[in-house]
């Protein structure tokens, strides 16, 4: 088949290690979605709540960030594939020794345990995030490296949804870390096992936190320049906790189950279609497509809360927070399947770890001024300022152009 009509999942069929390597790394993302159920059970039981879920948000975020800066030029210059498996293993075990060390701890023991787990558990996610697409891209043809992370996409979608809902079938954040735990611990020694060898850049040289190479990819490649900016403008323009405020701001938090759940389903469908159906005519009119229907959401939405109308009607709510997850999650995948498949991959690391690493500062930058105008204001005027930031969005999606097509798979 060729590329121009085959889906992602179709092709990937050609790759059996990449396929092998993908479905090992199911359970870890099964793990995240216990640990992050865990954590929130741990927030609530003991750091007070919000204020300590926030707390554990920082600690993961600047751990996760600082490490990715040094994974990536890491991820380049050694094994991505042990890396990788070794860091995910090594914050599992921690994972799993809080877990089961719980029982034995004051409340404030389990406060700085809690913190230290997941600063290490930061710490190897940032190296996880720069050598994972490393290895990734190293078991597919070039010109399947965006059809593959496609893959990958659906792949975390899948598992972590999975493992929040086990994980809410035993509610308690002893079990459910030392469950989370075993299956980072399980996933990251498998990932050693079904992959090969891969050579390090011989590019990767120099100083840890040079950003050289990376400006020198950037200027030298016109989409995937455009495809870095756009994805760190979608971090503005949608709102990784929109259901979370639009109840806050409402009071209904009654509605909560029907509003994360039609957020939840919408990122899981688009992820299922990107991963199913052939690849657009032209990338560049599918994400200005999907970001046109954003635009008419975000447009709609504050004209329906007026006096509280929307309120009344939950389903009707849902079904929009549906559709707005729905268009800008699939936006979003195409985005950054779009820049693994332009990066070098001389610097592939280096680059997904500095990427990793300002989508943690501007997650928590634009998280917090969200939340902010929400406070201030009201949710109205959040959604304004997404109506204008999903402008800029769709401005920087001209010029996308398609993905290459093989000629052959990789046996």
């Amino acid at each position: 088949m060729s590329a121009a009509t085959s889906s992602p999942l179709s092709l990937f069929r050609s790759y059996p290690r990449a396929a092998a390597y993908q479905a090992v790394l199911i359970p870890a993302a099964m793990g995240v979605g216990a640990v992050i159920y865990a954590k929130l059970l741990l927030a609530t039981q003991y750091l007070n709540g919000a204020a300590g879920l926030g707390q554990l948000g920082l600690v993961f975020s600047l751990s996760c960030g600082a490490a990715a800066l040094v994974g990536g030029w890491l991820a380049d210059r050694l094994s991505a594939r042990w890396l990788s498996g070794v860091a995910l293993a090594l914050s599992g075990a921690v994972i799993v020794l809080t877990g089961a060390l719980l029982d034995r701890l004051s409340p404030q023991g389990i406060y700085w345990a809690t913190l230290g787990m997941v600063w290490v558990e930061g710490v190897c996610t940032g190296l996880v995030m720069a050598c994972h697409p490393v290895v990734l891209a190293a078991l597919v043809l070039p010109a399947h490296r965006g059809a593959a992370d496609l893959i990958n996409n659906l792949r975390v979608g899948v598992g972590v949804l999975i493992g929040m809902q086990w994980a809410q079938a035993v509610p308690t954040p002893q079990f459910n870390l030392c469950a989370g735990g075993g299956l980072f611990v399980l996933a990251g020694i498998l990932s050693i096992a079904v992959t090969p060898p891969i050579a390090a850049s011989a590019a990767a040289k120099g100083w840890p936190l040079s950003i050289t190479p990376i400006v020198s990819a950037l200027r030298e490649r016109v989409l995937l320049r455009r495809a870095v900016a756009t994805d760190m403008l979608l971090k503005l323009a949608v709102p990784s906790q929109l259901g979370a405020l639009y109840l806050a701001d409402l009071q209904v938090a009654e509605q909560a189950g029907l509003i994360f759940g039609a957020g939840l389903l919408g990122v899981l469908l688009s992820g299922l279609w990107l991963a199913v159906a052939p690849p657009p005519p032209s990338l560049s009119r599918s994400l200005r497509r999907y970001f046109s229907v954003y635009m008419i959401l975000a447009l709609v939405a504050p004209l329906l809360l007026i006096d509280r109308w929307l309120v009344g009607l939950p389903w009707l709510a849902a079904g929009l927070l549906f559709l707005g997850s729905y268009v800008s999650a699939a936006a979003e995948a195409q985005v950054r399947a779009t820049v693994q498949q332009e990066v070098p991959d001389a610097v592939r690391g280096r680059i997904n770890g500095s990427l990793g690493a300002v989508r943690n500062v501007l997650s928590a930058v634009f998280g917090a001024l969200h939340a902010a105008i929400t406070h201030i204001t009201d949710i109205q005027w959040l959604l304004g300022g997404l109506l204008l930031a999903s402008v800029l969005v769709w401005i920087f999606t001209r010029g996308f152009v398609d993905f290459d097509a093989p000629t052959e798979p990789r046996n």
